[in-house]
């Protein structure tokens, strides 16, 4: 038994729940779960970003794409973000960000390919990239539905390509306003390991950064590398692949 006559102080669920509404997540889980964060580090600073409530009304988008990002290993998530191009703007309207097994997320991949209407989907083909893919293309076309879907080998180091695309991400890229989706939601979750990825890269993930830059890759190279709208010739073929069968 203590002497030293000071009382304990303790935390009840209730206190823990206050300071999680009360503190950003990179606040709590440094002071409360000893997951610190370099905060001067952080090379998507949330302050720097674009967001949206929502999207534009006076026209359709350009064309939309996803980039998927398969999970290597079991404490990876698979992510995909899920991208409303109008002109040089980026609208990331949905992702599926998860680190539950293939089985689970395939489907979900799946789903929300359709729900999106999404045209042209990319998948990383490193390791089991390729299978993942083929598999979500049969999902799809299970349902009865069509989606321009092929897999991209990636030879480049990952930090140094997210750090490339980081410029074009925070100019052109808008994404949820976070009041608009729920805290622990896959949309939150996704967007919580953006804004703490690290400028060192010593960070325990980051799935959602490096899926980021794919897609910033993928649209960049389809604009001809220019950093600009993508060509119209190129949208309508992307566009087409998208219909019910």
């Amino acid at each position: 038994m203590s002497t030293s006559g000071r009382a304990q102080k303790v935390f009840t669920t209730a206190y823990f729940r206050e300071q999680r509404e009360l503190l950003s997540a990179e606040q709590f889980e440094s002071e409360f779960q000893q997951q610190p964060f370099e905060a001067k580090g952080l090379l998507f600073n949330k302050d720097e970003l674009n967001y949206f409530f929502e999207l534009p009304k006076d026209r359709d988008p350009d064309t939309i794409i996803a980039v998927g990002d398969t999970a290597e290993s079991g404490s990876d998530s698979t992510s995909m973000p899920v991208a409303m191009i109008y002109g040089s703007d980026v609208y990331i309207v949905d992702v599926v960000f998860d680190d539950s097994p293939a089985e689970v997320t395939k489907p979900e991949c799946a789903k929300c390919l359709i729900e999106n209407k999404v045209a042209s989907a990319v998948f990383e083909s490193n390791n089991a990239g390729q299978y993942y893919a083929r598999d979500v293309d049969q999902i799809i076309r299970d349902r009865g539905y069509s989606v321009g879907i092929r897999t991209k080998r990636t030879i480049s180091n990952k930090q140094t390509r997210i750090e490339f695309a980081s410029d074009n991400i925070k100019k052109n890229f808008y994404f949820k306003h976070p009041s608009t989706y729920k805290r622990g939601s896959q949309y939150w979750n996704f967007m919580k390991e953006v804004t703490t990825y690290t400028r060192s890269g010593k960070v325990p993930h980051d799935d959602a950064p490096d899926s980021l830059s794919l897609l910033e890759n993928e649209i960049r190279m389809l604009s001809g590398g220019q950093g600009g709208g993508l060509q119209t010739a190129y949208l309508s073929s992307l566009l087409s692949l998208w219909r019910m069968v």
